[in-house]
């Protein structure tokens, strides 16, 4: 594995001592020597609403997200070290760069400077030299944004940028303080009142945030910002079509001079699921901006889902890799790239956003609480009406399932699929049957899907069309319970034993052990002459010996005396298949498939003889879907390899 390249934001010191702090950081710090970034992460960050005054949780912040890459959180962990440690030169410096990376160069050049001051010889002044002007020309384009008699015009730009951040951070309460302060100076400063709306969203408030976001566009009907938030919020609302008249605004609003404005428009339409207006917008900025001017990593990564969405891979490629190269920590363009070397059937569709950016962090902050309170009380018999109330009070969640399910990504997709096992509200399951039957998803996630709405009754259990390595297939649905547990009560306890014993002489595959057999199963016969295992096994044990018309004989009679027993039709159905006389065998085999509960022997010998008809038939694709099946319910059964090699020496695959 390559060597990581060499950071140089400030970090905390490596090594620990043996220093007095409670049980919860000595975790922390295991964690970090065993290299669980993720575990430390969470344990530090609860560690730090809970003493923001240890100064050491900041330090071993720092450190895990930078191995993290987590650039945000580095931020803030600096900005609280600092608080404790003002005049830290390398954290100043540490910190500086970081807002430069979470693109708030106001902040930067207020930080760069108090770096120079305190520490003019620190490794990175040069870097820092050359940025400056860079951060110097930014502050002149917010100036412009000002009447020139504004003379406190950068504490005001300075402070809602200190608001951005501290939303960004999920400091919701400092951050609306920020835009008050704001708003208090500059009482018609749209960005503020935007920022407010993302404030009042963040915390539950949807009604506040729209009234707030249209009050805007009262004031300035083409604002940016306030459409895509506004797109957003109704979106979330699971209101796409009071969203869509906003997104036309949105696509036509002409604001150079607002904030960023072209990953905003992209950024509202990929919440609706707007794919060819993003792609629209896209070609407008093509059109009309300089090659010098430059947009951010996230409107390239949003424009590449959109492209692979509309089928043009290449071209979601280009825009993925151009996202990585302006932000090499962007996780989820790199992912999004990466599933597109994967074979179609594991791929999850491409995904602008994860799971927690389709819901408001207040829905998700409640719903993880409801699920600490299930997992704390135990009682099973709670989790129906717990779940209801959570829906009732928050119906945002179930009216956005179906785009998370489309758009969400395997965070979004694993997690709904698997609450489909103990949610069964009826518009929830509606959108995990179209989840299931539609394109979005790995095959074994569609298929998981499948088996939930299969349980819940809402699919037949018959053929279904399903999406299966990007083709659309006509398959059987498999929601079947299977057990290894042998039957007891059938037979007497020395006819037990007796079939117990030539069983295991049978799978000897000997003849001498099959002739063995035959006299063990003779005399149970003769005490239970009705059995029709018993039967069946000595039928076995008759094509073990090539005694082949013995056999078919024995087996055409167990079926006319059990017409309804599975081991004695699956055979005679292979008789059938030999003589290419597929309906026939097709007649035999397909009532069990509307059963729901086989012994893994009965299951065997069913898939066994279904994809040998399949096979006879030519249906090859069949076949393999077949095993497919088979091989997820019984990996370790030995006839699955039998068939995957026949398979594989089939030309026409």
């Amino acid at each position: 594995m390559a060597k990581k390249k060499k950071r140089s934001w400030a970090v905390a010191p490596r090594g620990f001592g043996s220093k007095n702090l409670d049980t919860e950081l000595h975790k922390a710090e295991a964690r970090i020597v065993h290299e669980q970034w993720a575990d430390a992460y969470q344990i530090l960050s609860t560690l730090g609403q809970q003493y923001p005054q240890e100064k050491r949780i900041w330090m071993y912040l720092t450190q895990v997200c930078v191995e993290l890459d987590h650039f945000r959180g580095y931020q803030q962990a600096c900005e609280h070290w600092l608080e404790l440690d003002p005049n830290n030169g390398d954290l100043l410096y540490g910190l500086g760069f970081s807002y430069m990376v979470n693109q708030h160069p106001l902040l930067a050049l207020q930080t760069f400077s108090r770096a120079l001051e305190c520490q003019p010889d620190h490794d990175g002044v040069d870097q820092v030299r050359e940025a400056i002007p860079k951060l110097e020309a930014f502050a002149e384009e917010a100036k412009a944004n000002f009447a020139e008699s504004t003379e406190d015009w950068w504490e005001i730009a300075l402070r809602h940028e200190q608001a951005q951040a501290y939303l960004e951070e999920g400091e919701y309460a400092k951050a609306c303080q920020a835009e008050q302060d704001v708003l208090e100076r500059q009482p018609d400063f749209l960005p503020a009142r935007n920022n407010l709306s993302l404030v009042a969203w963040a915390e539950g408030d949807l009604d506040s945030a729209i009234s707030t976001a249209q009050s805007v566009l009262a004031a300035a009907p083409n604002n940016t910002h306030a459409l895509s938030n506004l797109i957003r919020f109704l979106t979330q609302q699971g209101n796409d079509a009071a969203a869509q008249p906003y997104a036309e605004r949105l696509k036509a609003a002409d604001e150079p001079d607002a904030w960023n404005p072209w990953t905003k428009k992209v950024e509202g339409l990929s919440y609706l699921g707007d794919d060819a207006a993003v792609v629209e917008v896209y070609e407008q900025w093509r059109a009309t901006v300089p090659a010098s001017e430059v947009v951010d990593a996230l409107f390239h990564h949003l424009v590449a889902v959109a492209l692979a969405r509309l089928d043009q891979p290449q071209a979601a490629r280009a825009q993925w890799k151009i996202a990585l190269e302006e932000s090499p920590g962007m996780t989820i363009a790199e992912k999004n790239l990466n599933e597109l070397l994967f074979p179609i059937g594991q791929r999850h569709g491409a995904w602008p956003f994860g799971l927690n950016e389709w819901l408001s962090p207040k829905i998700m902050a409640d719903f993880q609480q409801v699920l600490v309170s299930l997992k704390r009380s135990g009682k099973a018999g709670k989790l129906k009406s717990t779940f209801k109330r959570f829906f009732d009070e928050h119906p945002a969640f179930i009216k956005q399932a179906p785009k998370i399910l489309e758009r969400g990504g395997p965070e979004g997709q694993s997690f709904l699929v698997s609450m489909a096992e103990q949610i069964h509200i009826p518009e929830f399951m509606q959108a995990i049957k179209d989840f299931g039957l539609g394109q979005n998803g790995t095959d074994q996630m569609r298929n998981q899907a499948v088996v939930h709405v299969l349980k819940a009754g809402l699919v037949p259990r018959d053929k279904v069309r399903m999406w299966i390595e990007g083709e659309w297939r006509d398959v059987m649905l498999m929601g079947y319970e299977l057990y290894g547990e042998p039957e007891t009560g059938k037979h007497s306890r020395r006819v037990t034993d007796w079939l117990a014993e030539a069983t295991s002489l049978l799978h000897e595959q000997s003849k001498d052990a099959a002739l063995e057999a035959e006299e063990i199963l003779q005399k149970a016969l003769a005490v239970e002459p009705d059995a029709p295992d018993l039967l069946n096994n000595l039928a076995a044990a008759y094509m073990r010996l090539d005694r082949e018309q013995e056999a078919e004989a024995l087996i055409l009679n167990i079926h006319e005396r059990f017409p309804d027993y599975l081991f004695a039709c699956t055979s005679l159905a292979k008789f059938h298949i030999r003589d290419r006389e597929f309906d026939a065998a097709e007649t035999l085999l397909k009532p069990f498939f509307k059963h729901e509960r086989f012994h893994f022997s009965e299951f065997a010998a069913l898939m066994d003889a279904q994809i040998e008809l399949e096979i006879a038939r030519k249906n090859y694709q069949a076949a393999e879907t077949w095993l497919d099946m088979w091989a997820k319910a019984d990996p370790d059964h030995p006839l699955i390899e039998y068939w995957d090699e026949r398979l594989e020496a089939i030309p026409e695959l």
